[in-house]
């Protein structure tokens, strides 16, 4: 149908860090869109982006980086369009780490430093708040820290 939409989840994304094509069966082509041969996903265009039937290979280099990546096709007046999403899973770990939205979360020497936050909160794994600065001595063990909407688990040493 003209306004049908086809959706395909991947999960196992590094399949898609290899040449893959689009095959719409109604149309008997194969498709591909020309800013990601070769390319990051971090640089092409989440937007729904006109596709050319010209039998070509696509990849997504850093396919593997996501934890799943969706590819949504859509016919809009006649010409197929891909829109192409990467979801990064934000998991916890007990090292430092930087989300998405760049806040660093960093445990050393008796010290929890939180750069990059709106708002911090330091707790004990029992749940007792121990601090809200950026900069916190604590004796060495496991906290949680939470940093805006990011949580991580921080063992200092």
């Amino acid at each position: 149908a003209e306004t049908k939409e086809y959706v395909y989840e991947e999960t196992e994304t590094a399949k898609l860090a290899d040449y893959f094509k689009i095959d719409i069966p109604e149309t008997k082509k194969w498709f591909k869109r020309d800013d990601l041969v070769d390319k990051n996903l971090s640089e092409a265009s989440s937007d729904f982006v006109a596709m050319n039937d010209n039998y070509g290979d696509m990849k997504i280099t850093d396919a593997a980086d996501y934890d799943k990546i969706t590819l949504t096709v859509k016919n809009d007046n006649g010409t197929w369009k891909l829109k192409i999403v990467g979801e990064k899973t934000d998991k916890t770990s007990s090292v430092a780490g930087v989300d998405a939205a760049g806040v660093v979360i960093a445990a050393a020497n008796g010290e929890i430093v939180v750069d990059g936050a709106q708002s911090v909160a330091v707790y004990t794994t029992a749940g007792a708040l121990v601090s809200t600065d950026a900069r916190t001595r604590v004796a060495a063990g496991l906290y949680i820290v939470r940093a805006d909407n990011v949580v991580k688990k921080v063992i200092v040493k």
